[in-house]
This record gives C-alpha cells, structure tokens and sequence, in this order.
C-alpha cells in the first residue's frame, strides 16, 4: 500500500493540448513519468532494495503518476521525529519538471508549423 502524497508538475492548457494531440502528450507523460522513477530509484536510500524495488510508474489519460509501493517510503521522504528527511521522490520530479515543459513546447511548436 502506497502513500498519498502528491507532487504535480502542470503545463499550461495541458488538458487543451491532449484532446488536441493525444498520442504525442501521452508519449511525453509516459517518457517523463518513466524519468521520474529511473532518478527516485537511483537517489532512493538502499539498504535492502525494497524502497527502489516498489517505485512504479502509471501513467493514465493526463497524468502520469509514479508511485511509490512500501508504506515507509512517505517517512524516508519527509523524515519523522526521530529520523532525518531523505527526499528522493520530490528532487527527482523537480528535475523533471524542466523537461517535461521542454518537451511539451517542442509538440507545440512542431505543431504549429
């Protein structure tokens, strides 16, 4: 059972560009989500595999969701009282983010030509 947390990277008229070119978005969704989770696994701590074992990837009609399966890993993210923070999950969607909208710019621009 996973977490609940959400960290959302948004582009502008997302939704408009989707209906318009579907397969094209989808790709990109699919491409940065899969980015997301390869970097989350390589920055995950690894004591026995578990944690980077149990990182997922979803991608659904606008959304592309990476998951992460092992109930502790929200605490390895945030840190507890008694234990230090060890983000992998945020930096590796903050690292994304830029290519995500590069991307999503160069459909737009192919597009309009």
């Amino acid at each position: 059972m996973g977490s609940k947390t959400k960290i959302r990277v948004e582009f502008n008229n997302f939704d408009a560009w989707a209906a318009r070119l579907p397969g094209q978005c989808q790709e990109i969704l699919k491409d940065v989500t899969e980015q997301v989770a390869a970097d989350a696994k390589t920055d995950a701590p690894v004591k026995t595999g578990k944690l980077r074992d149990s990182i997922i990837t979803e991608v659904q009609a606008k959304q592309g969701l990476v998951k992460v399966m092992k109930f502790y890993g929200l605490f390895i993210e945030y840190g507890t009282k008694k234990m230090a923070a060890k983000p992998f999950l945020r930096p590796a969607a903050e690292k994304a983010a830029p290519e995500f909208t590069r991307l999503m710019k160069e459909m737009i621009s192919e597009f309009r030509k």
